[in-house]
């Protein structure tokens, strides 16, 4: 099978972009990188480790010891431990999220 020459290409030429008052190549644009994505999602892994353990430790008790978590809460109640904490680790995922948004648009407003 007798090979086929593909054509000739030439090299990109990059036009130059005004940004902010100066001319800067469109190459340039695009390295740019915003000063305060790393906070954020340093924040943002924290906060998600926070609630992986909050979970993990719901998860990881009804595996330890599932009697405890199929105990009601008080004596003649049928709410038991479990509904309690699941409702808690619902409710502390969406407190980590607003704190998140609230310090994340702080970081941004910067």
């Amino acid at each position: 099978m007798p090979h086929r020459r593909l054509p000739n290409k030439r090299p990109i030429q990059h036009q130059r972009v005004e940004a902010g008052g100066r001319t800067v190549s469109a190459e340039e644009t695009h390295l740019e990188a915003p000063k305060n994505d790393l906070p954020q999602a340093r924040l943002g892994w924290i906060m998600a480790c926070i609630q992986t353990v909050i979970y993990g430790s719901f998860v990881g008790t009804f595996i330890v010891s599932p009697a405890t978590m199929t105990r009601p809460i008080a004596p003649g109640m049928a709410v038991t431990v479990a509904t309690v904490g699941g409702l808690l680790a619902i409710l502390s995922t969406m407190i980590l999220t607003g704190l998140y948004v609230l310090l994340a648009n702080r970081l941004t407003a910067r």
